[in-house]
């Protein structure tokens, strides 16, 4: 057996095998699900899953077999996620698109993502696990559905969760992703997106820093005061250039601002 990547395994099966036993053997070897192979031999298609191998065309009871990944049978898979298809039909899907593995298809993650919020709380759970197994760690694509998922209530803890599996601490793309929440009409939403973005900023992450500083400004009290215990999670004490931005505050026209910007500052001035 080979596959297209070069990989070579050798295959020992009954001799009333049929093509689809062999399909389920090269699954369990590589992450390939059985609906998304296509196997040829000697230039022949093995289209019948029910054929028996010995009727394939063996030489000494063995047999040369190319593996490859349907690129139809998957977009066909894409498909099955929309809407309009049955719960069941979508979790097939999931479950044999998850199995691909982080194969950087960005329009799998795309198609996947959209279900992350899905009426069933099945296809739900199965969207949430596909994607944390479908997207390698630092995947844009990836990144953008799952903090897509901050602005609702129900979804939110399932996106920090998985943003914990795709994204390492500082990922500016997730910073982002979490970022543009932070001016969310719903303050819960805001809140919520500035505890998680102090969760990925990390200590002394200057753009972050910043980002966290404009939030002393917000026309809501619970968010100031929340920016000021962000603060102080991500300045390292003593960093002068980090805490740069409150000291710049502390002159605004707005009082509630100036005191925000005087508590955070607080924070880091040795006793």
């Amino acid at each position: 057996m080979q596959s297209l990547s070069g990989a070579e395994v050798e295959i020992a099966i009954a001799s009333d095998a049929t093509v689809q036993d062999l399909k389920v053997e090269v699954s369990n070897l590589w992450s390939m699900p059985v609906a998304f192979q296509m196997l040829t031999s000697e230039a022949c298609l093995l289209t019948d899953n029910s054929e028996c191998l010995s009727m394939c065309g063996l030489i000494d009871n063995s047999l040369s077999v190319v593996a490859v990944l349907s690129m139809q049978s998957i977009q066909a898979a894409i498909a099955c996620l929309e809407g309009v298809h049955t719960v069941e039909v979508q979790l097939e899907a999931l479950q044999n698109l998850t199995q691909l593995g982080p194969k950087y298809l960005d329009d799998v993650i795309t198609a996947v993502g959209k279900l992350l919020n899905a009426e069933s709380s099945e296809v739900k759970l199965a969207a949430w696990t596909s994607i944390t197994k479908i997207a390698e760690r630092g995947n844009e694509t990836a990144i953008d559905v799952v903090t897509a998922q901050i602005e609702y209530e129900s979804t939110r803890q399932a996106a920090v969760e998985a943003l914990g599996q795709i994204a390492e601490i500082g990922n500016p793309c997730a910073l982002y992703g979490l970022g543009r929440f932070l001016e969310n009409e719903d303050l819960d939403v805001c809140m919520f997106a500035l505890d998680a973005y102090a969760q990925f900023a990390g200590k002394g992450h200057i753009g972050a820093i910043e980002v966290v500083s404009e939030c002393l400004c917000h026309e809501e009290d619970a968010m100031r005061w929340r920016a000021v215990e962000v603060l102080q999670q991500i300045i390292v004490k003593g960093d002068q250039h980090g805490i740069y931005y409150a000291k710049a505050l502390q002159n605004h026209s707005v009082r509630a601002v100036r005191w925000a910007a005087t508590e955070a500052l607080g924070q880091f001035n040795d006793p």
